[in-house]
């Protein structure tokens, strides 16, 4: 098993020690759980879109753009 080195702030270091009492389980054992929660949320497959369909367009079809129209509204000539 690879070894890892974890940087916590005092109070996070604090309630794993108290969390690790309290169930009876290693500090190690709760920080692998840990890891195992948060990298089961990510596998592939299961991402979720939340910004689909959420723009400005107010649901109209999506109209392609001419770089000639584009360039003269820009410039002032159409």
């Amino acid at each position: 098993m690879p070894k890892t080195s974890v940087y916590l702030s005092r109070a996070d270091a604090e309630h794993l020690r108290r969390a690790a009492a309290r169930t009876g389980r290693s500090q190690a054992d709760l920080i692998r759980e840990g890891v195992r929660r948060v990298t089961s949320e990510s596998q592939p497959g299961e991402r979720v879109f939340r910004s689909m369909g959420a723009g400005r367009g107010g649901g109209a079809p999506y109209r392609g753009w001419d770089a000639e129209d584009l360039h003269r509204s820009v410039m002032g000539r159409g």
